[in-house]
Formats: structure tokens, sequence, C-alpha cells
């Protein structure tokens, strides 16, 4: 039996006769397909292949026994599809594996914050320091993360959201947010705005989010007239 619930997601159920055990009992499997990857999920029943019908995907008869292990299919096929549903709201990119896990009870389906991916950044280039990275620089991914904090609180009353939740409208939003509550100057603004987008590209290319929020937002720097120093300032 194929099931689908959007184009590029199906479950087919079957039975996998190359591995009989000793009763000659065989296990049934679901294969979990999305987007042309595919993962193997073993159920927690076997049977004997005389019993099994491929094409309805069931077991053969209307024992109590038989209507037992069908209602039990259903019921994994109802939750994958349900996980599924939840998933495709938390994640771009949602994988077999990832679904796997999720109807097996794996604690890996957990939405990907923006707050605590910019925590982990900073930690990751504090580890560096004297190495790939300067104090300097995590005081400023420090400062923009705290700047970017507080806009949440005050604009969207969360302390963190998902990372998929960062649009162009939020990026705009918090460079306003920037000019007219901080009173940070353009250029203050856009390296603020720089350090936010890094941290979108690192989801990027981790696959948690495809679409790039800045996509069209120009972060150039106004060049500033500097006063010349005096003879005394030299």
């Amino acid at each position: 039996m194929s099931s689908s619930q959007k184009s590029n997601f199906s479950l087919v159920v079957y039975i996998s006769r190359t591995k009989a055990k000793k009763n000659g009992e065989v296990p049934v499997l679901m294969k979990i397909n999305i987007n042309g990857e595919r993962v193997v999920l073993q159920l927690q029943r076997s049977i004997q292949p005389k019993d099994w019908d491929s094409k309805r995907a069931k077991v053969i008869g209307r024992s109590h026994e038989a209507r037992e292990f069908n209602d039990y299919i259903d019921s994994v096929i109802t939750r994958t599809r349900q996980k599924y549903s939840e998933l495709i709201t938390m994640y771009d990119t949602v994988t077999p594996q990832l679904l796997r896990d999720a109807v097996l009870g794996v604690n890996t389906a957990k939405a990907k914050m923006i707050i605590e991916i910019w925590e982990d950044h900073i930690e990751g280039l504090r580890k560096l320091i004297g190495k790939e990275s300067t104090y300097a620089t995590c005081q400023k991914y420090n400062a923009a993360k705290n700047h970017f904090s507080n806009f949440l609180k005050i604009k969207y009353k969360a302390s963190d959201v998902p990372i998929k939740s960062i649009d162009h409208y939020m990026v705009t939003e918090f460079g306003m947010y920037l000019k007219t509550e901080k009173g940070c100057s353009f250029n203050t603004t856009n390296k603020f705005l720089q350090n936010l987008k890094r941290i979108t590209y690192r989801c990027i290319r981790h696959g948690w989010i495809l679409r790039d929020p800045f996509a069209g937002i120009s972060l150039t720097m106004q060049e500033v007239d500097r006063p010349y120093l005096t003879e005394d300032e030299l």
C-alpha cells in the first residue's frame, strides 16, 4: 500500500521475505519516501507470508488477530503522517531520517531556535580565540545577539523564535528597531545585521532553512568623513 499526503511524501508498508525467522514469520516494514530519499522503519510485528496481502498491505482475514494487526498498521501510518505535518511547520527540509526519529520518539525533531544557534556560534568562537577568532569578535556577536533578543521580547513577546520564522520582514523590522529604539547609526545598524546574516547563512549551510531572509537587502557601509587630526593629535 502506498499512501501519500504530499506529492513528495509517501509511505509503503510491506514484508521482507528474505529475513524470515526460524518459525517462518517475516518482519513487517514501512518505507518512508521524501523527495527521492528513503529510510526503512521496522514495525513491531511479524507475520507468516501466506497471511499477507501485498496489494492491500494488510493481513488476510477478519479474525480478531487480523483486525488488531491491521489496526496497528493503520495507527503507525496515521502517526507518521501526523509527525510529518508537524515537522514541515518547523523545518524547510524534512528528511526521511528526521521523520523516522520523530516517529520513534528520538529527540532530534526539536525546532532550531535562532538565539540558541547564535549562542552556540559564539561559544564556538570563544574556543577559537587566539587561533581563528578574537575576544573582540565574540563581543561583537554577543552585542548583536543581545540586541536581537531584546527586539524579540519587545516586538514578538518571545525570548526566542524558530530559525524558520526569520524572514525579510523580520530582518527589516530589526534594522528599524536598531535605528529608532537604540539610536544606532546607518553603519552600526548594518554591522549588527551582518552578524545576524552570518548566523542565517550558517543555518542555510546546515539545511535548517532554504530561503535567504537577507535576499535583496544591501548591507554596504556609508563612507564617513573623518576630520583631519590636529598637530597635537598626531
